[in-house]
């Protein structure tokens, strides 16, 4: 069963546009079956930890719809989790998607809200895919 084994505790960051730093390193696991051939940087192919120190904007949400999808809001830790992914690139985009959206489950995010988002980055999230 996929969950997260501790709180998000972020601080405001010194980067400028809006991007917070991780103040305490958290987890997640995952059930998204994958090759483990794909892993590269996974201690644990199941297990994806986010380390004090990293950098995120959460949700990349156009200001203009910040009334529909606040980039703080439930979905907060499984855009930290889509961020990193999309960083480090551990896996494909479309699994890195997938990870997103069951995290986004987890987390109890409304169906609508969570496949809206789930569609939109797999509409426009590629430029933001380092690699």
């Amino acid at each position: 069963m996929s969950s997260f084994t501790k709180p998000l505790v972020v601080e405001y960051s010194d980067y400028g546009n809006n991007k917070w730093k991780i103040a305490r390193e958290f987890d997640y696991y995952t059930s998204i079956p994958f090759n483990k051939g794909l892993v590269n940087e996974l201690k644990n192919p199941y297990w994806i930890t986010i380390s004090k120190g990293f950098v995120t904007d959460f949700a990349s949400v156009p200001r203009l719809f910040w009334n529909i999808i606040s980039p703080y809001d439930k979905h907060a830790k499984a855009a930290v989790i889509h961020d990193y992914l999309y960083k480090t690139k551990p896996f494909p985009r479309k699994i890195c998607d997938d990870i997103f959206l069951e995290a986004m489950g987890v987390l109890g995010v409304s169906k609508w809200k969570k496949y809206l988002m789930y569609y939109m980055v797999r509409m426009f999230g590629g430029k933001h895919y380092v690699g």
